[in-house]
């Protein structure tokens, strides 16, 4: 199939998939998640906004240390690791409870800042936080979700958005777990 064919059919499919969700169009559909007062993850519209501003800083430093490495090289993925755990720690944050996972766009988990390199485990939360992101990677959104996680046994708030990185050039969905305690 010619690459404009393939082009035209994932436009396609991702115009159908916004229009059987409810969104008027694509661009609405891929719009950055927003505040929602209903939700008990937030108080307010600046909290919010505060966390997404955090997780952009996170996002931009990633992207940063990825830029020129090889991110199929399980040692560069493990200083990456260690680069973002350290990020963390600097932060503020105690990098043994917040976390960040990497994921390739086909969905496989390359990296989790706890679990390590490749780590055996279910994608939580991957149906929306690496999905949307991957499905509107042309629009840069950012994707905002709130779920509850087995494995675990806790609620956590994901933010996460695609990102194109690494010397192949890639996509990945970087995101940032946050466990509500």
């Amino acid at each position: 199939m010619k690459a404009w064919s393939v082009l035209s059919f994932l436009s396609a499919a991702l115009l159908c998939c916004a229009m059987v969700q409810g969104y008027a169009n694509v661009t609405e559909f891929c719009e950055d998640s927003q505040w929602d007062p209903v939700q008990p993850a937030f108080a307010s519209a600046s909290e919010f906004n505060g966390e997404r501003h955090l997780f952009l800083e996170f996002r931009d430093y990633f992207v940063e240390i990825t830029s020129n490495v090889d991110l199929g090289n399980t040692t560069v993925e493990a200083n990456v690791i260690s680069q973002l755990n350290a990020k963390l720690t600097k932060k503020g944050f105690n990098n043994t409870v917040y976390s960040f996972t990497i994921i390739r766009s086909n969905g496989d988990i390359t990296m989790d800042t706890i679990l390590g390199v490749n780590p055996v485990i279910d994608n939580h939360g991957g149906r929306y936080s690496l999905g949307k992101p991957m499905l509107c990677r042309d629009f840069q959104t950012v994707v905002f979700d709130y779920t509850y996680v087995t494995r675990t046994g806790l609620q956590y708030r994901f933010w996460s958005q695609a990102v194109q990185t690494s010397v192949q050039k890639q996509f990945f969905s970087f995101r940032f777990n946050i466990p509500v305690q």
